[in-house]
């Protein structure tokens, strides 16, 4: 699995000089707003995901690594790793950007931000990455079971409503509530070992889907 994921890295070393500077391009756009700067955040990180699974698909590179002397459980793990790796470098790039933005922003931009940003507080880096693992962990078992384009429809129209119902249920989780709300019950230490074992749940069926998938697929 190791080789699988250094394969993975020399895949997108071509791109790697563009990730941060058109992170920082379109994750602009969202800063008007910080439910708009966290959900374009979000995606972004999202993307980083796809963008392999995207180059994989169209120079078959599934096909060619499943004749190699290598188990699909692997393959499928090591895209799991990937998984893991652009959730924890999108909430990175999150703190930094946001901190950097924010700066830098004029008063009427300071003004559109009431209270703390989310990068600011250990909830609020957990809540993106928990939302941007939630989406991942719900989109590889359908990209191993149908591939790429029909599992990219079949999760827009099942999943995607639950999806956004679970972002908001993290979000609730993660970030500081009222008295007698799960934030407020735990505190930080408590909501962050709640909310990454439902995280290494989620993690675990997952993957355990797409291995079953993956292994009755034709490739």
């Amino acid at each position: 699995m190791r080789a699988l994921v250094l394969k993975d890295l020399r895949v997108l070393r071509p791109w790697w000089w563009l990730i941060v500077p058109a992170h920082l391009l379109f994750g602009a756009n969202g800063i008007v707003a910080p439910q708009l700067f966290f959900a374009m955040n979000v995606a972004l990180a999202w993307t980083y995901t796809i963008l392999l699974l995207i180059v994989d698909w169209t120079q078959e590179a599934d096909r060619y690594v499943a004749s190699l002397p290598v188990s699909r459980r692997d393959m499928v793990q090591a895209r799991y790793v990937g998984a893991l790796g652009a959730a924890l470098g999108g909430t990175v790039l999150y703190a930094l950007y946001g901190r950097v933005l924010m700066a830098f922003a004029t008063e009427r931009l300071l003004a559109c931000w009431p209270g703390t940003p989310g990068w600011e507080s250990v909830e609020g880096l957990l809540t993106f990455f928990m939302a941007v693992w939630l989406v991942s962990m719900a989109y590889l078992p359908f990209y191993f079971r149908s591939g790429l384009g029909k599992g990219s429809w079949l999760f827009v129209a099942i999943l995607a409503p639950v999806i956004v119902v679970g972002a908001v249920l993290v979000r609730w989780l993660s970030l500081p509530g009222p008295p007698g709300g799960v934030s407020g019950v735990l505190g930080t230490a408590g909501t962050v070992v709640v909310a990454l074992a439902l995280a290494a749940t989620l993690g675990w069926l997952s993957l355990r889907l797409s291995v079953r998938f993956f292994d009755r697929r034709d490739l």
